[in-house]
C-alpha cells in the first residue's frame, strides 16, 4: 500500500477513535461485518481499492463505524484477533462458493481439509449451527461432530454424509442468506482517498447473527 494510502487510514482511524496515536488506536476496533462485492463498486477509506470484500468495523469507545475497509487495510493494523477475523471472513464465503459449485455433483463429499477449528468456532459463534433432530435440537452437537472430525485419519461413510449434510444444510443456507441479505442494502459506488472531506461512516447494522464486536483487546 503506497504510503499517501496509508497515512490516510490512519488519519480515519485516528479521527474516529478516542486514542490520539495509530499504535493506541488500533485497539479499539473491532470487525463487525463483511460484505462481498464482485463488482468493486466502492473504494475502502483510505482511497487506494474497492476491495471485493468490504469490512466493516466498529470502535468500541467512541461508537464510530468505518466502511468499507479492505483486508489489506486491516492487516495494517497488527492485531491477532482482527486478522483472524478477516481470514475467516474470507474462507467462510469461499466456503460457500464451493458447496454452491458442488451441488452440481452431488456425489461429491465435502472435504474435511477446507475446514479447521478456528472456522468451525468462528461460525459456531455467529449462529451458522441450528438445532435439528439429528443433533438432538442443540446446535452445539453438529459444532461438536465437525472438531471431532478433524484430523481424523478415518471417517466412516456414515460419519462423512452427517458432514456433508450439516456444511449442506446449515451451514451453506446461512451463509447464502447472508449475502443475499447484503445484496438488497446495496449502496451506490461512492467517491473517497486521502483528500475526502468526510469520514465514510455507516450506522451500526445488525445483519442476522454475523455482526459482532469482541469484546476483549487484543
Amino acid at each position: 500500500m503506497p504510503g499517501l494510502y496509508f497515512d490516510a487510514l490512519v488519519r480515519m482511524v485516528i479521527e474516529h477513535s478516542k486514542a490520539s496515536t495509530w499504535r493506541l488506536a488500533v485497539r479499539e476496533w473491532d470487525v463487525i461485518g463483511c460484505e462481498e462485492d464482485p463488482a468493486r463498486r466502492r473504494r475502502c477509506i483510505c482511497g487506494h481499492e474497492s476491495p471485493v470484500l468490504r469490512f466493516t468495523i466498529k470502535n468500541r469507545v467512541t461508537d464510530s463505524v468505518l466502511s468499507p475497509v479492505s483486508a489489506e487495510c486491516l492487516q495494517r493494523f497488527g492485531r491477532e484477533g482482527i486478522s483472524d477475523d478477516v481470514d475467516c471472513w474470507r474462507r467462510s464465503f469461499a466456503l460457500m462458493h464451493l458447496v454452491e459449485r458442488m451441488e452440481g455433483a452431488p456425489a461429491q463429499s465435502v472435504d474435511m481439509r477446507l475446514l479447521d477449528a478456528k472456522l468451525l468456532r468462528f461460525l459456531y459463534d455467529r449462529g451458522a449451527f441450528r438445532p435439528t433432530g439429528t443433533d438432538g435440537f442443540r446446535s452445539y452437537n453438529d459444532y461438536a461432530f465437525l472438531v471431532d472430525m478433524l484430523g481424523r485419519s478415518y471417517i466412516s461413510s456414515d460419519e462423512q454424509a452427517r458432514v456433508d449434510a450439516i456444511v449442506r444444510d446449515q451451514i451453506h443456507p446461512f451463509l447464502k442468506a447472508f449475502a443475499s441479505a447484503v445484496a438488497l442494502r446495496r449502496e451506490p459506488a461512492g467517491e473517497g482517498g486521502p483528500n475526502a472531506p468526510k469520514a465514510r461512516t455507516a450506522p451500526f447494522r445488525r445483519i442476522s447473527r454475523w455482526s459482532r464486536a469482541r469484546n476483549s483487546v487484543k
